[in-house]
C-alpha cells in the first residue's frame, strides 16, 4: 500500500553548493584607482574653463607613468587616457577660439584704419 500525501515525509534537499560557490564572479584584483587619473578626468571635464584643461594634461601623463610603474597595484589607465583626450580636445577648441578672435580683431582694426584714411581723404578737400 502506498502512503498518502499527508503521511509522506518532506523531501530532503541535498546541499550541493558550498560557501565558496556563492562568492561573486568578479574577483578583486587588489588594484586601487589612481588618484591622478581621477583628478585628470575631473580637470578635463572642466575644460571649458581653460586652466583646468591645462592642468589635466600633466596629471594624465603622470597618472599613466605611475600606473605603468605600479606593476598592477594601480588601475585607472582608461580614466587617464580619457582625461587626456578630453583635455587636448578642449584646449584645441580654445586655440581655435583665440585664433578666430585675434583674426577678427585684426580685421576690424584694419577696416577701421581704412575707413579713417578714406574719411581723411574725402574731407581733406573741404578743409583749409
Amino acid at each position: 500500500m502506498q502512503p498518502t500525501r499527508t503521511e509522506e515525509e518532506p523531501p530532503i534537499m541535498e546541499q550541493t553548493r558550498t560557501i565558496e560557490d556563492q562568492k561573486p564572479a568578479i574577483q578583486e584584483t587588489g588594484a586601487r584607482p589612481s588618484v591622478l587619473a581621477i583628478l585628470c578626468v575631473f580637470c578635463a571635464s572642466l575644460g571649458m574653463l581653460f586652466f583646468p584643461a591645462v592642468v589635466a594634461i600633466p596629471l594624465g601623463i603622470y597618472a599613466l607613468k605611475y600606473i605603468n610603474e605600479s606593476e598592477g597595484r594601480l588601475s585607472g589607465r582608461q580614466m587617464a587616457v580619457t582625461g587626456l583626450c578630453v583635455a587636448i580636445t578642449s584646449l584645441s577648441l580654445w586655440l581655435v577660439i583665440f585664433s578666430l578672435s585675434w583674426l577678427g580683431i585684426k580685421l576690424l582694426t584694419t577696416i577701421a584704419d581704412l575707413m579713417g584714411g578714406t574719411f581723411k581723404l574725402l574731407t581733406a578737400s573741404f578743409g583749409n
